[in-house]
């Protein structure tokens, strides 16, 4: 579990997603399923429905708590568009938290080259504020196995922060 988080540590970081992504209204296809009727495709759909149109701090935090994975469904000019949502979520609602650990871990997921293309889309400022996300997750956290997890995700993200160079 992680330690409460310090307001003025989170709004730092808030402060960082808000600089580094622009609002704008996203118009662009959100999932792979946009808009096909199919009950297995529920999740897919509520997240459709819920960000159609919307900019990324138009999101309900509600939606954040109750997706904290869909950032893995969106498409990739989707997860670009709505990621900060998630982000600060994360703030607010550890298991976001934790699935953003994971997001940004490389072995935590099936498609590495769909994370690695999504990584390279990204500005240096939009790596810098996800980098200081976990960087406060790894300091705030009190179980070995949740910071190994943080510093694994730090890693990759600093990564694609060092190409940028």
């Amino acid at each position: 579990m992680t330690k409460p988080i310090d307001r003025k540590d989170a709004e730092d970081i808030q402060r960082k997603i808000k600089r580094a992504f622009p609002e704008a209204i996203f118009s662009g296809p959100i999932t792979s399923v946009d808009g096909l009727p199919n009950q297995e495709l529920d999740e897919q759909q509520a997240l459709f429905s819920a960000l159609r149109g919307r900019k990324w701090s138009e999101v309900p935090g509600s939606i954040i708590e109750g997706n904290p994975n869909g950032l893995v469904l969106l498409t990739d000019d989707a997860f670009q568009a709505f990621l900060p949502a998630w982000l600060i979520g994360a703030l607010a609602q550890e298991e976001v938290l934790e699935m953003m650990l994971y997001l940004f871990s490389p072995e935590s997921h099936t498609s590495l080259a769909m994370m690695n293309r999504r990584m390279q889309r990204l500005n240096s400022r939009q790596k810098e504020a996800i980098r200081a996300l976990l960087l406060y997750c790894a300091e705030a956290e009190s179980s070995t196995f949740v910071k190994k997890q943080a510093r694994k995700a730090i890693d990759y993200v600093e990564t694609f922060t060092t190409l940028d160079r």
